[in-house]
């Protein structure tokens, strides 16, 4: 059986700041026995109405890494943002459509999955010797910093 879902990332609030810098959420669906990854069918961004859940003076800043779907085509990426202060919250507005094989069994039972959310983290932005803004950036999936509360 094939199950799609759609994941839309409405925003991002940062309770707690442990580190400055470039953020991005990342997105991916796994079946729970088989471990059969979804693949990304699309992906879309929304107009904010307003933009009230921006905070801070770089709220407006365009992202420095645009929202991207792995090489694989099993997950998608949202565009980066960056956060400077504790309890900063920032217009994310993106999202995916995914579609997950899964088994079923004799009893008509359909296998469960998971859809995992993860928080990349890349370090702080820096000045070059123009005065223009540079960072090492982050790969798609990659360690996170702490457990993602989904």
């Amino acid at each position: 059986v094939s199950a799609s879902v759609c994941v839309h990332i409405y925003s991002f609030r940062n309770l707690d700041l442990f580190h400055q810098g470039e953020y991005a959420i990342a997105v991916h669906a796994v079946s729970l026995r088989s471990k059969r990854r979804a693949k990304v069918l699309s992906t879309f961004s929304t107009p904010s109405l307003t933009d009230a859940d921006d905070e801070g003076d770089d709220a407006h800043a365009r992202p420095r890494q645009a929202a991207r779907i792995s090489a694989d085509g099993s997950a998608f990426r949202s565009n980066s943002f960056y956060i400077r202060f504790k309890d900063e919250r920032r217009s994310i507005h993106q999202g995916c459509n995914l579609q997950i094989s899964l088994e079923v069994s004799n009893d008509f039972l359909v296998e469960p999955f998971d859809i995992v959310f993860s928080l990349l983290f890349g370090e702080p932005l820096h000045l070059d010797n123009e005065g223009k803004q540079s960072t090492s950036g982050f790969p798609l999936t990659g360690p996170l910093r702490g457990k993602p509360d989904v």
